[in-house]
Order: structure tokens, then sequence, then C-alpha cells
């Protein structure tokens, strides 16, 4: 993922180099691009999780939490929390992320869909321990569909750690 981002990442900086209705061709592609690449991803993740009988019965939730979880949060969360959750919650992912494709492009359920894409990648981060894995997964999925957002809350967030730091910056750019 880290090196598919670092690659989209070339697409998105001919900004400076190329002609204005290029980069526009340009970018429009890279978001395609990578749209159509969590699609795959997702889709094919939750149908290899649909080949396997221990995502229906909550197996596979359990199983990776006590393997990977850490003990202190692992010792309360498995006294308290009774065997549906976990068969709710296995479900719950399998069928988001087969459906994933068919609801992020559903305008009505674009954003809902996309609360319960960041808040499971949260979750693995804060479960079982993939930071780095969450985090590009969250970064992946706001930059392909809600790029002019995302681009405006970082270059704002930019702008107000250089101003802590006294540097002056200015944006430049209009997204």
């Amino acid at each position: 993922m880290i090196s598919f981002l670092l690659f989209i990442n070339v697409f998105l900086s001919l900004e400076d180099y190329v002609e204005k209705d290029i980069f526009k061709s340009v970018f429009s592609f890279t978001i395609r691009l990578m749209q159509v690449q969590l699609c795959v991803i997702y889709f094919f993740g939750g149908f290899g999780k649909a080949l396997g009988y221990d995502w229906f019965t909550g197996d596979a939730v359990w199983l990776s939490l006590n393997l990977y979880m850490n003990k202190f949060f692992l010792d309360i969360l498995a006294s308290n929390t009774p065997k549906f959750i976990y068969q709710i919650l296995s479900i719950h992912i399998l069928f988001i992320e087969l459906l994933y494709p068919f609801l992020i492009y559903y305008k009505r359920t674009k954003k809902w869909i996309m609360i319960d894409i960041l808040i499971l990648h949260i979750g693995i981060s804060l479960m079982i321990g993939l930071h780095t894995f969450s985090c590009v997964m969250i970064i992946f999925n706001l930059m392909a569909f809600y790029p002019e957002k995302f681009a405006k809350t970082i270059n704002n967030f930019l702008c107000k750690v250089k101003q802590s730091f006294g540097i002056e910056y200015t944006l430049n750019r209009k997204y």
C-alpha cells in the first residue's frame, strides 16, 4: 500500500511541471486509479473471507484479537464480550468489504461506508496493532474519495504547524 501511494504521489506532484489541462486529466486518472484499486482490494478481501467458514461464526475476529491484541486489553475484552458480538462484527466486516465497491459509489451510502471503513481501520490499529497499515488505508480512502477535502485539511494543518514554528507559509493552491 505504501509503495502504491508513493507511486500515486508521482502523478499528483506533476501539477507544477505540466500544463493545467494535462494535469486535470492526470489528476482525474490518478483519483480513479486509486478508487479502482481500493474497490478491488476490499472486494477480493471480502470474497476471500466469504470462502472460509470462520468469518460467519465469529472465530476469525476472536482469533485475531487473541493472537495479536495487547494482553491487558484482551483480559478486559475477552471476559466481558459474548460470542454473538464476535459473530456480528465478523459478518459486518465481511459484508462491508464485499459491498464496498457498490456502496461507496451510491450517494446515500458513501458517507456511511467511509465512516465504517475508517472505524474498521482505527479498530485494526487499536486492537491488533497494525498501525502503519491502518494509517495508510485511512489516508488511501480519504485521498481516493474525498481528494479536495483531504488536500484542504492537510494544507490547513501544515499552515498551522508552520505558523506555530514561526515559519511564513502561504497557501498557493486552491482546492
